[in-house]
Parts: C-alpha cells; structure tokens; sequence
C-alpha cells in the first residue's frame, strides 16, 4: 500500500522523543501498552473523569499527523463554508428568487417558528451572523488530481452544538502532557480557548439551564461543571416537559424529585423560575411536541440558534450551497478560491425534485452499475442511521427511491433523502488500542471533523475511523484522535 506522508497516525511520545514521526504502525503490543498506561495517566491528571466511561475508553494514545499544507486547506474550506451558511441562512425567506423554502421544505412548526424570527421576532432574536452557535462537519479523505489529500465534506452536524469539544480537547492535553516541551509538532487547538469562546456565548451573571432529555452527549456534565466552576452561577439541566410560559415569560417548573441527588442536579424542587439564557440539546421531534409560543422564547435566548439546527445541520444544505456557489461568487460573498475550495470539498449532493435527481433517474436506467456511485441519506439523522449504500439495494430498490425523490421537494417527514456522490476513500494503515486486534494494523478509513464557533474560531474536531462506513464510538476498536501538525 502506499504510504501517506499527509497524514500518518503517530506516537507523538515517540515522535518528540526520537525528532521525527514514528508510525503507530512500528510500535510493538507492549510498547502501544506502554504508551496507553502513559497516555490514560496523563488524562486522569487532566480531570477527564467527567467524560462518559465509553468516550474515555475510545481516546486512542495516537494523534492523527497532518501537513500544514493539509491543514491550511481544511481551514480554508471550513472558512468558506461557514461564509456559504450565513449568506444564505439570512436570505432564506427574503430572497424570493432563489425560493430556498420551495427547494429545501421545512416541517411547518419549523418553518412557522423561522419566519416568525426573520419577521414579528427579529429585534428579539440576535442577529445570525453573530450568534449562529456551534456547527460541526464530518469530512472523508480522498486524493485529488494532483494526488494530494482532499478533504470531502459529507454532512454537518448542529442539532447538539458542542458534540465533541470536551473528547478532542482532553485528548489534546493528554497529547501535550507525553510529548512534553521539546515536542517539535504543532497543536492547531487551545482548549482553554475553545472554551473561551463557548462560553463568550453566554451571560455569565446568570444562571444557564440546559435543556436536554433524549440525548445524553459526552460534553453536557463537562459543560456544566465547567460553567459553574468559572463563573459560580447555577447551571441546571431541564427536560422540555418542565417549560412553562407564565405571563409572557418563559420559566422553568422543576418536576417532583424523588431524591436529593436529582433535586441538585436538577436545580431543586422550588417554584417556577424564569429562564434568561438557554442552552438546546434536542432532537428534532421533541422540537416538534414544544408548544409555538414555548419555542419563539427559546428563540430569543438560547445560545444554539435555531436556524442552526433547522437549516444548518439538514444534509440538503450541501446540495443548496452547491447551486449557489455562482452566486455567492458573482455577488461578492466569496472569491474564487474559495468557491474552488468548496467545489472541490464538499461531497456532491443531489436533492429531491431537482433536475439533477430527475437526470440520475433516468440514467440509471440504462445503467445498472450507477447506483454503486453513490449513498443514500435520510437528512435529519445521525450516528450512520438512515443510509443506505447504492450497491446495497437491488436495481428495482435503487429506481423506486429515485422515482419517489424525482417528482418534487419533500418534507423529512416525507421521507426525503439525498443522494450522495461516494467519496473514494483514502486507505490508511491504523492501530487500535483495544479489541481483539489491538496492535494490528488494519486498512481503515479516517472521518476528520471540524468546528465552528459563531464564526469566530475554528477547531480540529475528533478523527475517527470507519470501514466501509463510520466504525462507531461505543464498542472496542473504536477510537477517537485528535489532530497534530507536522511544522
């Protein structure tokens, strides 16, 4: 196989020990056992006892290796992506020759909500470009023309804004923690800054309640204690059935606790409170079961704008900046190069009632080799749900759900789906640090991630690894690494 000098996975113990890389790949058992001992020390010190047991379990004592010339054009394509998001998020309703509504279809509670916020709400809601909140894109690797690795973008993820930052800022200062002050490599995070700038988000002289039920993310207990730590005001996690809006104001009613544990937790069994600022960790549907009024509230104070989590974390979105890159150039939104950035880091996406959809279709039949080309996406989910390879269906299954995408746009609760170019994946030589196989290299692909922050930093999100598709993050062998640069 041919070996990467892009990206390599290292030791980064060894690498600044010895003054050059030193592949994951050369290091015996013991010597990758030694370095995990090392490794989960430096994190305990760290106080990454927070984390969830499976989150620590996966932080592999490795850090994925990358050119500076490869982390510039991730930057770069990052950069231009979120200029694309905000351009087009403020346009969305306004903009009645490019109709985005009638292209990208929103559930009607959505939409209502979001034209309520571009209308009767937009002196209550910050403006989006300041405040959008926090997104995350997961990107594949394959080579270029120039047999350069590229980074391809494949979706992004906003429903849960922080998805990540606690793991990969931990595995950070570990990572720091081995290589010691002699390390010749660079760091492209500062977690104290990520940190920083999240919490730059909020009021600090006033208490923060979080709302969440379903999901239970590595980063929320980090988030809160971290919260309360830096600036002594209560952080309170809340469920959507405890929101109440009295007297035009919205406040939070704490639900009968059983036991002292959970009434601290969940900030006491007192009288209904007034909610100022909020922070959102909430799957769509439970979006759906809050009450119009509830949610125009939220609006108005949470950090993760829900124009965000509607629009921004919708695998249409890609498709939509795709159509709109000559007009983003020709109104001066982006350069050339950026568009060039974008044309060739996003993973071509093609969206229902789209002539491009019709045009697949009615290739297809007469070519049964097509579908293998592509994947299939639900645009709402997560976690690797709701895909579906092309190779995987039969023809008469791959015709039918290209007959059902073609006629018109379609609601998520229609069914809508992308269908989405496949990357062609580079293979890599990775070492596990757990399972049966730990040790042995095995040919996997890298998943990179990258987030931003309002605009106003951006960070290397966690490396993971997959097979033919994403691997997971709860089972051994799994393993989440963060990025370094060779200077």
């Amino acid at each position: 196989m041919k070996q990467s000098n892009e990206i390599q996975q290292i030791s980064i113990a060894l690498s600044a020990e010895k003054g050059g890389p030193v592949r994951a790949t050369d290091l015996s058992l013991e010597q990758l056992q030694e370095q995990l001992a090392t490794f989960r020390r430096a994190l305990t010190n760290k106080n990454e006892g927070l984390l969830p047991e499976y989150i620590r379990d996966r932080l592999s004592p490795f850090n994925i290796c990358v050119s500076h010339q490869f982390a510039d054009r991730v930057k770069q394509l990052h950069e231009s992506l979120d200029k694309a998001i905000i351009d087009i998020i403020d346009r969305w309703f306004d903009d009645t020759k490019a109709d985005f509504p009638a292209r990208m279809p929103l559930e009607k509670h959505e939409e209502d909500l979001l034209r309520w916020m571009n209308g009767p709400g937009r002196e209550a809601v910050p403006k989006f470009a300041d405040k959008y909140g926090m997104w995350r894109s997961d990107y594949l690797i394959e080579r270029n023309q120039e047999e350069l690795e590229s980074a391809k973008v494949c979706e992004i993820n906003a429903r849960f804004p922080y998805n990540g930052f606690w793991p990969i800022g931990l595995h950070e200062r570990g990572s720091r923690t081995v290589a010691g002050e002699q390390c010749k490599y660079k760091f492209p995070n500062d977690f104290e800054l990520t940190k920083k700038v999240i919490f730059d988000s909020f009021n600090s002289t006033k208490p923060l309640f979080h709302i969440c039920e379903k999901w239970k993310g590595p980063d929320q207990d980090p988030l809160l204690c971290e919260w309360k730590r830096r600036t002594g005001q209560e952080a309170i996690k809340i469920k959507p059935s405890e929101l109440r809006l009295e007297d035009d104001t919205l406040k939070y009613c704490a639900e009968p606790q059983v036991n002292e544990a959970q009434t601290e937790t969940n900030g006491g069994n007192g009288g209904p409170r007034p909610i100022e600022q909020c922070s959102l960790e909430l799957f769509q549907d439970e979006y759906a079961q809050l009450d119009p009024a509830v949610l125009q509230k939220i609006a108005t104070c949470c950090v993760s704008d829900l124009r965000t989590v509607f629009i921004t974390h919708d695998k249409r979105l890609l498709g939509i900046i795709e159509q709109e890159l000559p007009d983003l150039v020709e109104r001066g939104v982006l350069t050339a190069d950026e568009r060039q950035a974008l044309e060739n880091g996003i993973a071509h996406t093609i969206l229902a009632g789209s002539n491009e959809m019709q045009q697949i279709l009615k290739l297809s039949k007469s070519d049964e080799k097509l579908r293998g080309k592509y994947i299939v996406k639900a645009v709402r989910d997560g976690f690797g749900t709701g895909i579906q390879m092309g190779k995987g269906l039969s023809q008469e299954e791959w015709l039918k759900l290209l007959e059902s995408q073609a006629v018109k746009a379609l609601l998520p609760s229609e069914g809508t789906v992308v269908v989405q170019k496949l990357v062609d994946h580079v293979w890599y030589d990775i070492v596990r640090h757990d399972g049966d196989d730990a040790g042995q290299p095995k040919l996997l692909h890298l998943i990179g991630s990258y987030h931003m922050i309002n605009g106003k930093l951006g960070v290397y999100g966690p490396w993971r690894v997959g097979e033919e598709l994403h691997v997971g993050l709860r089972g051994p062998g799994d393993l989440v690494s963060s990025t370094i640069i060779r200077q």
